[in-house]
C-alpha cells in the first residue's frame, strides 16, 4: 500500500514541519494497526516551489512537500 501526505505554506520549513507532523501521525495509526517498522519504507519526498504564473515575471507564493510512504502489508485480510 502507498499512502501519502501533502503539505503547502508560504514558508518551506513550515511547509516540512508540518508535513513531518501528519505523516508521522499516519505512521502512529499504522504501526499501531500491528504493522512492523522493517514493513514502512520512505518511497518519496519533495520540496517544490510554487508559483503564480499568471504574474509577469512570475511570483513565488510558497512551497509544497510531498511525503510518500510505502507499507508492506503481510496479512492481506487487514488492508482493508
Amino acid at each position: 500500500i502507498t499512502v501519502g501526505v501533502q503539505t503547502r505554506d508560504a514558508d518551506s520549513a513550515q511547509a516540512a514541519a508540518a508535513n513531518a507532523e501528519k505523516i508521522n501521525t499516519v505512521l502512529q495509526a499504522v504501526k499501531a494497526l500491528g504493522v512492523a517498522e522493517k514493513d514502512i519504507q520512505t518511497e518519496n519526498y519533495q520540496l517544490n516551489t510554487q508559483y503564480d504564473y499568471q504574474k509577469q515575471p512570475p511570483v513565488l507564493v510558497g512551497y509544497e512537500v510531498t511525503n510518500t510512504v510505502r507499507i508492506t502489508v503481510r496479512k492481506i485480510g487487514d488492508a482493508g
